[in-house]
């Protein structure tokens, strides 16, 4: 997990940090995590919700 994070904050780094004239590699682990919780707000291993009624 860890090594795919640093490798894509190094590859944002060198695509994305000329158009925004900057370092991303700051923030970029931050915005990872939180694509992340918009598409599995469960979580990794979540279990689905399961409604009784």
């Amino acid at each position: 997990g860890g090594l795919l994070v640093g490798a894509t904050e190094n590859l944002a780094d060198i695509y994305i940090g000329p158009l925004v004239h900057g370092s991303v590699s700051n923030w970029f682990a931050y915005i990872l995590a939180v694509a992340f919780l918009l598409i599995r707000p469960s979580g990794l291993f979540g279990e689905p919700s399961i409604a009784r009624v």
